[in-house]
């Protein structure tokens, strides 16, 4: 075997651990609704969600162009699981460049590529693994402008105008690594005018070249099951792209939802890496900021450390500070999605951290360090395992097909939906899953937005009451839906315990699932005729027990039982 074989094999063989552990796991029912969105607009077309996702989108059109396996989540959550494995290969080149052993940087992306904040973008059809693999390239051509490679530098600048091209046409999320870039595009330019004006040219080409994929948000597509659109001019698309009245983060905090997500994000990693790797991460990080002051230092290395820490630092404490979201009951999914960026450098300094224990470590006990090191991944794994495992989750889906079962003894039902999560779960159904082809699906909550046309709805004039157009109200929105409908909703609001509209329509009702199945009197829970709670008919993954990411998304549907059961004046077995 020659050098060269030997300096890949590692990767290589990191790459496919990775591959068995994401492919193993990935889901093949609907993992959750953003997905389910995605997963709609790869099959019909259309618009995504500000700020649409063209390059991300424009991928999946292509994979889902040819089918290759029976479950179309299984075929795109695999650009997934290969933007994820190739992202851990970039950053094991990467970490190899900076002089730690292949021991250390083995242990250190395996460990960090297991924790749940990748391993769960590793699983399903959303843009954030290929985000992750971007910031890896962006890594790592910036640690090569650190080292100032003179007759590269145009291209190499040019190659990170691309990536941020990229990025800008996929996940906005990118432009935390750009300290990082600029530092080395400084550092490899040095004083050189005509270098400098010259990447300046090479790097806002490139990103204009990666950006491209932004023409296909013009006019997107009406007659899709969804779409965020059409963008009819450039304003429309410009305020698309920058996520104008949406989102869950802002410039400003406007109450303490930012603090909790702050406080969520460091709170978790000592259980996304275990405590004892977490430790380790500790001592590298402190390690990198003690060498930046050592007298021994290399220069172009301690300088990409310090910067790297400042990139750390900005995403755990600057990027979560504007995160608008409550990280009590299934808040705290949306904030861990966004765990990601921050894991290249979290992996940087895992790696310093293990190998600077390994440095101290004698020779006699190489042995026992390796033996303790792989108990220690496996115990990492096995604990990792059941949280990250999407090929057994069901419960999104299952909550579908139950609700769609409860809607399926009418004949003009109208399902009125109060998130995102239940409108993307619902036309999922319809479109992917064939179910509830007469049901008419709607959020109330977004009439008020032009750009938030969802489907049939303005087809059929459901919801378009002049003045709910004008006002996001869901009282005056329900006035223009045909009063021979049955209205079914999604879940009991405050609104709706204030003012049912029982009186508009000849039946109203709330459908929601529940896992125990049904009681032995269902009409029991009927009270004055305002509602009648169904229960579910199915079971997820098969048996009463759900999987630990489940039993997070569960939480938020015990707060609903509670409130149904308070409205109906009534005693309720709820969910355990």
């Amino acid at each position: 075997m020659t050098n060269t074989d030997k300096k890949w094999l590692a990767p290589a063989v990191l790459s496919t651990i990775l591959s068995f552990i994401y492919i193993s796991t990935a889901p093949t029912t609907l993992p959750d609704a953003d997905a389910g969105e995605f997963i709609l607009l790869a099959k019909f077309g259309g618009v995504a969600h500000p700020p649409g996702y063209p390059l991300y989108v424009g991928i999946l059109r292509l994979l889902a162009s040819v089918t290759v396996f029976p479950s179309i989540v299984y075929q795109l959550s695999l650009f997934s699981v290969f933007c994820t494995v190739a992202s851990a290969a970039v950053l094991f080149v990467l970490f190899s460049r900076l002089g730690a052993s292949v021991f250390s940087v083995f242990l250190g992306v395996l460990v960090a590529f297991t924790a749940p904040g990748i391993w769960r973008i590793a699983t399903t059809v959303e843009p954030f693994a290929l985000n992750l693999l971007l910031s890896s390239v962006v890594m790592l051509i910036s640690l090569e402008l650190f080292f100032r490679p003179e007759k590269n530098v145009v291209r190499l600048i040019g190659a990170l105008g691309l990536c941020f091209g990229l990025g800008f046409a996929n996940h906005h999320a990118l432009v935390l690594f750009a300290p990082l870039a600029f530092a080395g595009m400084l550092r490899s330019v040095g004083k050189s005018r005509p270098i400098a004006l010259k990447s300046t040219g090479y790097f806002a080409l490139a990103f204009l070249v990666g950006a491209l994929p932004i023409v296909t948000l013009w006019g997107g597509n009406a007659d899709a099951p969804l779409s965020w659109g059409p963008l009819k001019d450039f304003s429309a698309v410009w305020a698309h792209l920058l996520r104008k009245d949406y989102g869950t983060f802002q410039l400003s905090a406007s109450d303490t939802t930012s603090y909790k997500a702050l406080s969520f994000f460091w709170t978790s990693l000592p259980r996304e890496l275990g405590t004892v790797f977490f430790c380790t991460l500790t001592i590298g990080f402190l390690g990198a900021c003690g060498n930046f002051f050592s007298e021994k230092r290399h220069k172009a290395t301690s300088w990409f450390f310090a910067v790297s820490a400042f990139s750390l630092l900005l995403i755990g404490l600057g990027f979560f500070a504007l995160c608008n979201v409550d990280t009590n009951g299934g808040g705290a999914t949306i904030v861990h999605r966004f765990f990601h960026p921050a894991f290249p450098f979290i992996a940087l300094f895992l790696v310093l951290g293990i190998q600077t224990i390994r440095d101290r470590v004698p020779r006699e006990y190489e042995a026992a360090t390796f033996a303790l090191a792989t108990f220690l991944i496996c115990f990492h794994l096995q604990s990792q395992w059941t949280f990250c495992n999407r090929a057994s989750e069901t419960f999104a889906e299952v909550d579908v097909r139950n609700t769609f079962f409860l809607l399926s003894e009418s004949e003009k039902p109208v399902l009125v939906t109060f998130s995102d999560a239940e409108i993307l779960g619902a036309l999922y159904g319809q479109n992917i899953l064939g179910l509830g082809k007469g049901v008419e699906v709607v959020q109330p909550a977004m009439w008020g937005h032009d750009a938030y046309r969802w489907g049939v709805m303005d087809r059929l004039g459901i919801g378009l009451h002049p003045d709910a157009r004008l006002q996001d109200d869901w009282k005056l929105a329900l006035q223009a839906v045909p009063k021979d409908r049955d209205i079914y909703f999604s879940r009991l609001s405050d609104e709706l315990k204030a003012g049912w509209p029982g009186q508009l329509f000849r039946r109203v009702r709330l459908v929601r699932w529940y896992r125990d199945g049904l009681p032995p009197d269902p009409t029991a829970l009927v009270n004055r005729d305002l509602a009648s709670f169904s229960y579910g008919l199915e079971r997820p993954a098969g048996g009463s027990e759900l999987s630990a990411w489940e039993a997070i998304l569960y939480s938020r549907y015990n707060e609903w039982f509670q409130d149904l059961a308070t409205a109906q004046n009534n005693s309720v077995n709820h969910p355990r």
